[in-house]
């Protein structure tokens, strides 16, 4: 069984030494992300095609990112809402870089199991912020520069669970090489990207977006 999310249990995990420092080429590039677009359940981030690749890290290839998205807990930003858990403990918000095998669509990426690399970013915060007034439904386009950087902040990208599992929207497709990482994204209350967070639609927030974790945990979590 390979069913994502799940719950890490810090007093169950593998050291793994062939983990080394994961490599995000053009992370830093301000043109990374296109747009968001808000459909009333999630808010995603479109990327340039091609533009960002992830090596290294033990990963079985290199990885093109083609997709952000976000995962809360609904109308309150103190309702936790994150799709993993580290000792049961579930954090406010959780980001989702999707990357799949360099040279492949969705659709092929799926009929293998180490062909999609996803990583997950914790979200906390330190200072509560009123969002502005959205409507779901919508695109919004980048007005100005973005780079993935700028949304993860001073998170330590070289500290990471890994495990073998699924996508957490259907089909679940067991076909994902996890990499969660332990250190959470920090938002201020002047972080102007804490918008997309909440994207209100006239009749309130976006819907609520997690999945409980699975009750049958894979065998093995890996620990850099």
């Amino acid at each position: 069984v390979r069913q994502s999310p799940i719950n890490i249990d810090t007093n169950q995990l593998t050291f793994d030494p062939s983990l080394h420092n994961l490599t995000f080429s053009d992370i830093t590039n301000p043109h990374s992300i296109k747009f968001l677009t808000n459909n009333g359940h999630t808010v995603s981030c479109v990327l340039e095609e091609g533009l960002m690749e992830v090596r290294g890290g033990g990963l079985p290839h290199g990885y093109t990112a083609v997709m952000m998205h976000f995962h809360w807990g609904g109308n309150s930003l103190y309702h936790p809402g994150s799709e993993h858990t580290v000792d049961s403990v579930r954090y406010p918000m959780e980001i989702h870089l999707v990357t799949l095998k360099e040279g492949l669509t969705m659709e092929q990426a799926k009929t293998d199991p180490e062909r999609i690399a996803v990583f997950g970013f914790f979200i906390d915060y330190f200072s509560y912020y009123s969002p502005s007034p959205y409507v779901s439904g919508s695109s919004v386009d980048i007005m100005q520069p973005l780079s993935v950087s700028d949304l993860l902040g001073s998170v330590d990208l070289t500290k990471f669970y890994r495990y073998q599992g699924s996508l957490t929207t259907p089909t679940c497709d067991e076909a994902v090489v996890w990499t969660v990482f332990q250190d959470p994204i920090k938002l201020r209350r002047d972080l102007v990207m804490f918008r997309i967070f909440l994207i209100w639609s006239r009749g309130g927030s976006c819907n609520l977006d997690y999945m409980s974790y699975c009750s049958v945990a894979p065998s093995v979590v890996s620990i850099k």
